[in-house]
């Protein structure tokens, strides 16, 4: 069984030693689309590569792109150059959480020819246990959140190399579903004994920087949603950088979850990992001001040359300013009609559980009476 791993990798130099190293225990290669990035996470990928190490890396300069298309594209690539059996495509924050490579085999056997493996997130949260002093992030925070079994955590799409290839199968934005060519979505099996331990807030620089950096790739890109990137803007704000620790330690606990939780429970699971110690720890850095300059000038570049289009062709920037408002609301209208369906899908889900919770209180209630009325046949025989 070959496994191949994908990631996009953006300004992640503060883990992107420890994913490969973990995640290579686990798979036979990564392959890694380094994005636009401003920090050392290139120069990192490279000393690994000059390891030996099973790792690829694809570099995309431009950060103003369609994220899910040239996702997709990476992962086609991948299996054309690599041809794995399984693909699992996952961010520079996830670590696969299995006993063993067996587990992970014997996980992704379930997985039938038209279907994919939802493997959920194990979301891990900072606290005040953390060795601040500790580099490696994994290695420092060791409690995870545990969220109610009726919310439960995102999962991501495991899969079989040849139910994407030739076009097959699309991943969809963040790889949390698999969709057919037609856009509907392939069957899915619920992993059993294996999780996606997940690191997305570590830090207060480095949760600033992910959240201002990013929230500009996202609002240029070609595929920008507005309410896909509602929680990006959320969290994007110009004092993102002055959190206190228990405002970042509630953004993590909430992360990625719609559902307003007043407490989060935590507990302690550390992840079990051959990759503690940091080779590469002194290359780190985490700069909101260097990225989010970087990101600035890219656009100011971008739009000056727009504009500069625009003066020499002599286009008509009256009817450009049209079509761009006409296009903003039609994307508003698709948007209001998905969160329409969206509050319908969850007026079912609510009317499921309920139903599910009566069924399981009547079952009780009926066991418990057949009892009874087992015990009176029984005293009734006996006199």
């Amino acid at each position: 069984m070959k496994i191949v791993g994908v990631a996009m990798v953006k300004n992640e130099s503060d883990i992107i030693e420890p994913f490969v190293r973990h995640n290579l225990a686990l798979v036979d290669h990564l392959h890694i689309l380094l994005h636009a990035s401003v920090d050392p996470s290139g120069e990192i990928l490279d000393r690994l590569a000059g390891e030996g190490v099973a790792v690829s890396v694809e570099h995309e300069a431009d950060f103003v792109f369609n994220k899910q298309s040239r996702f997709n594209a990476a992962v086609a690539s991948a299996i054309e150059r690599h041809r794995p059996d399984f693909v699992v495509p996952f961010d520079a924050d996830e670590f696969i959480a299995a006993e063993s490579r067996a587990v992970l085999e014997r996980e992704l056997a379930r997985i039938p020819r038209d279907g994919w493996l939802a493997v959920p997130w194990t979301s891990y949260v900072p606290t005040e246990d953390d060795d601040p002093a500790e580099p490696n992030p994994i290695k420092r925070m060791h409690y995870c959140r545990v969220l109610p079994n009726e919310i439960g955590e995102p999962v991501k799409s495991f899969f079989r190399a040849e139910t994407f290839a030739d076009g097959r199968g699309q991943l969809t934005h963040g790889q949390h579903r698999l969709l057919r060519a037609d856009g509907s979505i392939y069957p899915r099996i619920p992993a059993e004994d294996l999780t996606l331990a997940h690191f997305p807030v570590r830090s207060i620089e480095q949760l600033a920087s992910k959240t201002m950096a990013g929230w500009l790739a996202r609002r240029v890109s070609e595929d920008y949603q507005p309410r896909a990137s509602h929680y990006w803007n959320s969290l994007n704000t110009p004092l993102a950088g002055r959190r206190t620790f228990a405002e970042l330690r509630a953004v993590a606990e909430r992360y990625h979850i719609d559902e307003e939780l007043q407490n989060v429970e935590v507990t302690l699971r550390p992840l079990r990992t051959n990759a503690q110690e940091l080779r590469y720890g002194a290359l780190i850095e985490v700069d909101t001001l260097a990225r989010v300059y970087r990101q600035a000038q890219d656009l100011a570049e971008r739009l000056g040359s727009i504009s500069s289009i625009v003066a020499r062709e002599g286009i008509d920037s009256a009817r450009m300013n049209q079509i761009i408002q006409q296009r903003a609301q039609a994307l508003a209208e698709r948007e209001a009609l998905h969160e329409k369906l969206l509050i319908q899908a969850a007026h079912i889900k609510r009317r499921i559980t309920r139903r599910n919770r009566t069924i399981k209180i009547l079952g009780s209630v009926a066991a418990v009476l057949l009892f009874c009325l087992a015990l009176a046949v029984y005293f009734l025989a006996a006199r």
